[in-house]
């Protein structure tokens, strides 16, 4: 089995060093994409819920798709 030489041995401790920095930031990353896609879309929720009780007008496969909805809540 042949020695690395010091110059390889340098090259992986660097390469790990790098790795351990750069993982942390794209799991934080990542876990702020899913948290913001998360809040856009409660947002969209709340504002159609708005919408709904506002009695604005809906096209007939909305107010469909809305009581099919309601009836599978049980309200």
């Amino acid at each position: 089995m042949a020695l690395l030489d010091k110059e390889t041995l340098e090259a992986l401790s660097s390469s790990r060093i790098l790795t351990s920095m750069i993982t942390p930031a794209v799991l934080i990353s990542a876990c702020g994409t899913l948290i913001f896609s998360t809040s856009a879309r409660l947002g969209r929720i709340f504002d159609r819920e708005g919408e709904v009780k506002a009695g604005r007008k809906m096209k007939g496969w909305q107010i469909c798709l809305v009581q099919r909805r309601s009836a599978t809540r049980g309200a």
